[in-house]
């Protein structure tokens, strides 16, 4: 054998190690309502886990729900991890998708996780920190957006559908000032307190 062929068999195998070694830090959760989410384990934090996209069949749902409640915990192989981060894309297209809940200790939406997802009409964040470029864009039936947090999460560009001139956004009472006055507006024509919800 030359050396060329063996430096090239070599990287071969080296990436293939690499590539495996990544693979094993990635796992689903299957949970009683059906829904499996794809996790990958944080390489700067390893007590933390991103929700990412599954690679297999471009969804992260074996079983998809219409309406789902991303956990704030995830428990595998006896660990428990925190869940901090939805990743790029990590639910884009998915078409059956129609009220997502995003719980308490997830703190930051990346860009497109949830871009063109067609159905999806009710959106509940709780103390997010950070929603990225076109995370919500061509989700064209978004009528309702409800956020538990006074402290108003950073924007990026083109977050939300711009064509839904009817999309409601419901704040905390004390908040309903701030919200009109930051990047939400030019999104939400309607920005009223959460106390209005259900009437």
């Amino acid at each position: 054998m030359n050396k060329k062929f063996l430096f090239s068999l070599s990287f071969i195998l080296a990436s293939l190690c690499l590539s495996l070694s990544a693979m094993s830090q990635n796992f689903y959760m299957a949970e009683h309502t059906g829904q499996s989410i794809h996790y990958a384990v944080d390489r700067k934090n390893p007590d933390c886990v991103k929700i990412i996209n599954d690679f297999l069949s471009n969804q992260n749902y074996m079983l998809l729900r219409n309406s789902v409640i991303l956990s704030p915990v995830a428990e595998y192989q006896g660990k428990t991890y925190k869940v901090t981060t939805i990743s790029r894309e990590a639910f884009a297209k998915a078409q059956d998708l129609k009220e997502i809940t995003i719980t308490a200790g997830i703190t930051t939406i990346e860009k497109n996780a949830f871009a063109d997802c067609k159905k999806l009409h009710t959106l509940t964040l709780y103390n997010l920190r950070t929603i990225g470029d076109k995370a919500f864009a061509g989700c064209t039936a978004l009528q309702s957006v409800v956020i538990f947090s006074s402290q108003i999460p950073t924007l990026g560009k083109d977050v939300f559908p711009i064509e839904n001139a009817n999309m409601t956004l419901y704040v905390p009472d004390s908040a309903v000032p701030d919200y009109k006055k930051s990047e939400f507006s030019k999104y939400f024509s309607n920005i009223l307190p959460t106390s209005k919800l259900g009437k």
